[in-house]
């Protein structure tokens, strides 16, 4: 880029209005500052101090002079814009206006470069930022799903333990039952003796074959049937106590009791 001799800001100063800055400097204060500082190399500064000047003075003069700087600067974009303002303006000096539109068509195609590389940054921009989203949102659906799974994996212990749990009460309550059957087996045990007995004294009495026959097949049953209660009584007993004992040590299998009754006799079985 060719360099920009800044002579022209010198001119300016006496056209300029009389405005000042909040700090005490005028435009053509700031203008002699810019002209100053380009002098040094300081393109950017002498920008800075030709844009507060056009704030306190916008003549056209001083925009063409800030486009200037500006294109120093290598601000492209802002000196384009700003030569278009000036072609736009009704008080552009005819030969300032001529060198203004040779500069845009200069910078056209580097604007534009420069428009499509912002645009292309924004892009790609936008596209780590997609990434990111993305990748946060994959990450939170991640977690998600490790904690539902988590969450199963509780649950499924939580059933295991209660069932281990119901599996540790179950002889227990199989004790209990088996007692009570126990109880109500030498209560039947009992009460068919004592009837096995009383048929018994009435073969004794009996006063015929007959009545005797009848007697002792009633005796026979009564005896049966209070052998079988005994039998229930001591086999649910067994597995009653056989249970606890289960039951206190927690036991794998299930203990289960089976008690079998025939005509003449019965019969246990204990599995475990």
């Amino acid at each position: 880029m060719r360099r920009v001799r800044m002579a022209g800001v010198g001119l300016l100063v006496a056209s300029m209005a009389l405005g000042a800055t909040a700090g005490g400097d005028t435009a053509p204060q700031l203008a002699a500052q810019a002209e100053k500082l380009s002098t040094e190399g300081k393109v950017r500064e002498a920008a800075d101090a030709l844009r507060r000047a056009y704030e306190l003075d916008p003549s056209p003069k001083l925009l063409f002079a800030l486009a200037r700087a500006s294109e120093r600067a290598g601000d492209l974009v802002v000196a384009f814009e700003l030569y278009g303002r000036y072609l736009a303006s009704p008080q552009a000096d005819a030969a300032l206006a001529h060198k203004a539109s040779q500069v845009m068509d200069r910078l056209r195609p580097l604007v534009a470069k420069e428009e499509a590389a912002r645009k292309a940054a924004e892009a790609e921009q936008k596209r780590v930022e997609d990434e990111r989203r993305a990748a946060e949102a994959k990450a939170r659906t991640e977690s998600e799903a490790a904690r539902a799974q988590q969450q199963a994996r509780e649950a499924e212990q939580q059933a295991a333990a209660e069932t281990r749990a119901r599996e540790h009460d179950r002889p227990r309550l199989i004790a209990k039952v088996c007692a009570g059957t126990a109880v109500a087996g030498v209560g039947m045990s009992l009460v068919f003796a004592l009837n096995a007995l009383s048929s018994k004294n009435a073969f004794t009495t009996a006063p015929d074959v007959a009545s005797k026959r009848r007697q002792e097949t009633a005796t026979q049953r009564q005896a049966v049937l209070a052998d079988v209660g005994a039998g229930v009584a001591i086999a649910a007993a067994a597995g009653a106590a056989y249970a606890w004992r289960q039951s206190r040590d927690a036991p794998e299998k299930p203990v289960a009791v089976t008690v079998s009754v025939a005509p003449l006799g019965a019969g246990v079985s204990v599995s475990f």
